[in-house]
């Protein structure tokens, strides 16, 4: 099933509604957590969502131009 071609409705980058990566108090300055997000935004990632999710994820930095 490829929701790209079956969707009845997309969202796009300006969705409402996204994951975001949520932290407790303190835990803002956290080594892995700040590596998760910097991992998450690496091109690598990005590419690979695109790639492997052939657009039904869009990365967190929005839609391939």
């Amino acid at each position: 099933m490829n929701p790209m071609e079956m969707a009845l409705i997309l969202e796009d980058e300006e969705s409402q509604y996204h994951n975001v990566v949520a932290v407790n108090e303190g835990d803002e300055d956290n080594e892995a957590l700040n590596t998760l997000v910097d991992v998450l935004h690496s091109d690598e990632i990005q590419d690979f969502m695109i790639e492997e999710f052939d657009g039904a994820i869009v990365p967190v930095d929005g839609a391939p131009e």
